[in-house]
């Protein structure tokens, strides 16, 4: 997953590497939801076609939950919501953090779900080639093993909002939180540090 406007370098990545190793998901009976942005559709598309791997390949999709329920492996970036999302939904994830900003907040962003062993980060090289060389024999193993994956540690919508705003006040980007079920919406708020 890219966000709504695909992510270049991930689906390059995905498309080299099913010419590379076509068999490490082919015999493991891979099928991919690959969201590829505008632009990307068609050509993605045919790289799983050229492989012989099942896919659908759209630009975006406005049922994100189904698509996590579908999930085995996630591979993409690691914005905030893609993150919570794959926390939220227990799939294992492989995170190529956007590689040009400068704080490398996406790293961070995905360093909760490294820490209890749910991610991992492979570092974008912003080529093909350069991720493939980098990371291609990693990524077949991680579609090796997680071919059969284990049962997913799902947690409620609640269990994952509690937990993703936890992490944000122990980080310090919130001061304190009101989240209390039931309580007048003017009450249910969140404030800031100030």
């Amino acid at each position: 997953m890219g966000g709504s406007q695909g992510a270049r370098s991930v689906n390059d990545f995905i498309a080299a590497h099913l010419a590379h190793d076509p068999d490490a998901w082919r015999d493991h009976g891979w099928q991919a939801i690959h969201l590829a942005g505008e632009g990307a559709v068609e050509r993605i598309g045919a790289a799983y076609e050229k492989a012989s791997v099942r896919a659908r390949v759209l630009p975006f999709t406005d049922d994100i939950g189904a698509a996590w329920s579908a999930a085995t492996l996630h591979v993409g970036r690691a914005g905030a919501g893609a993150v919570a999302e794959a926390q939220v939904a227990g799939v294992p994830s492989l995170f190529f953090p956007y590689p040009f900003h400068k704080d490398r907040h996406q790293a961070h962003n995905a360093q909760p779900l490294v820490a209890r062993g749910q991610a991992r980060i492979l570092d974008d090289q912003r080529t093909a080639e350069a991720n493939l060389a980098c990371h291609g024999s990693d990524f077949s193993e991680s579609l090796r093993a997680n071919a059969v994956a284990p049962p997913r540690d799902i947690r409620s919508i609640e269990d994952g909002a509690r937990g993703a705003i936890d992490t944000l006040v122990k980080q310090g980007y919130l001061a304190s939180c009101y989240l209390e079920p039931g309580a007048p919406q003017s009450e249910r708020f969140i404030q800031t540090p100030s």
